[in-house]
C-alpha cells in the first residue's frame, strides 16, 4: 500500500511538472515584422492579406489571419500577448529576436532566387571609388525591403546613410539601380547577389561595365518562426509539411514570386551558426 501511495505521487508530480498542451487557436495569427511590408504597395499589402492565407489553407487546411508590421525586438512580447502565433522574419531580423527572446525557433526557412544571401557594393568598372570610405557625399542607390541591403550600406557608413552620402534612393529594381550607376545618376549602388545575377542575365554587356567593390557576410535566409509553448507540436508539423509543398502548385508558384520566394525548406543545420555570426556583425539597434 505504501509503494503503491508513493507510485501514485509520483505520476501526480510528473503530470504536474509535464507543460501543458498548447490551446491551439482556430485562427492562425501570423505576424511579419516591418522590414518585410513597410515597402510594399498598398496593392501588394492587400494581395499578401488575402493570398497568404489562401495558400496555407489550400496547403494545410489551416485558417490565419496576417498581422502586417512589428518591431523584430517585440516580437517575443507579441507572442506572449497572443497578437501572434506564428512570425515571419527576415534573417538578421530573426537573430535580433532571438538574441532578446531565446524561446523563439526557427519552423522553416523562405529561399530566394539564390540560397546564398550578400549584399554587394556595386561602382561603374572605370570608377576611381575603392571603397564606401570613397563615397563620403557622393551619392548612391540601395535596394529596399532587403535588409541585409541598408545594414550593409550602413555598417560601410559607419552610421545613418544620410549623414554619409549626399543623396540616398531607395529602390524597389536591382535593374533600375545599376542602370543608374551606369549613366552616372548615381556614383555607386548596393544591391544583393540575386539582383546582380539577375542583372548580369538580363543585361551581360551592361554588366561588364560594372565592378563589385565590397561583399558583405553571408545574411540568414528569411524564417518562419514560432515560440515554445505557444503551438503544439502536432500543429506546428502540419503547418510545416503543408506549406513545404507549397512551390508545388501554380498558385503557390505565383504567389510566392511575388515576393521573392522560390520555395520553403526544412532550416539548415547551420543556421544557428548564421544567426550568431550575423548579430555579432550587425548587432540590434540600442532602444
Amino acid at each position: 500500500m505504501k509503494n503503491r501511495n508513493i507510485f501514485c505521487a509520483g505520476c501526480l508530480l510528473i503530470l504536474v511538472a509535464a507543460p501543458l498542451p498548447a490551446n491551439d487557436p482556430d485562427v492562425i495569427k501570423i505576424g511579419i515584422v516591418d522590414s518585410l511590408v513597410k515597402d510594399l504597395t498598398p496593392g501588394k499589402r492587400k494581395i499578401l492579406d488575402s493570398e497568404f492565407p489562401a495558400l496555407m489553407l489550400e496547403f494545410t487546411g489551416l485558417k490565419s489571419e496576417l498581422v502586417q508590421g512589428g518591431d523584430p525586438l517585440l516580437a517575443g512580447k507579441y507572442f506572449e500577448d497572443g497578437k501572434w502565433n506564428l512570425g515571419v522574419f527576415q534573417g538578421s531580423d530573426f537573430a535580433w529576436a532571438r538574441s532578446k527572446d531565446p524561446k523563439l525557433q526557427p519552423l522553416m526557412i523562405a529561399i530566394g532566387p539564390r540560397r546564398e544571401i550578400h549584399a554587394v557594393l556595386v561602382v561603374k568598372k572605370d570608377s576611381p571609388i575603392t571603397g564606401f570610405d570613397d563615397l563620403k557625399g557622393k551619392a548612391v542607390q540601395v535596394l529596399q525591403g532587403r535588409e541585409h541591403c541598408r545594414l550593409f550600406a550602413e555598417k560601410g557608413a559607419k552610421g545613418p546613410l544620410k549623414e554619409f552620402f549626399s543623396k540616398v534612393t531607395p529602390t524597389n529594381s536591382g535593374e533600375g539601380a545599376l542602370d543608374e550607376v551606369l549613366t552616372g545618376g548615381a556614383q555607386a549602388a548596393v544591391v544583393d547577389t540575386a539582383a546582380l545575377e539577375s542583372y548580369k542575365e538580363i543585361q551581360p554587356g551592361r554588366f561588364k561595365r560594372l565592378k563589385v567593390l565590397a561583399e558583405s557576410e553571408r545574411f540568414p535566409s528569411s524564417v518562419i518562426a514560432y515560440r515554445e509553448g505557444v503551438l503544439s507540436k502536432d500543429l506546428l508539423e502540419k503547418f510545416k509539411s503543408g506549406m513545404l509543398k507549397a512551390n508545388e502548385s501554380d498558385r503557390g508558384r505565383d504567389m510566392m514570386a511575388d515576393f521573392r520566394i522560390t520555395a520553403f525548406e526544412p532550416v539548415p543545420e547551420d543556421y544557428e551558426k548564421q544567426l550568431s555570426s550575423i548579430a555579432k556583425a550587425y548587432p540590434p539597434p540600442s532602444k
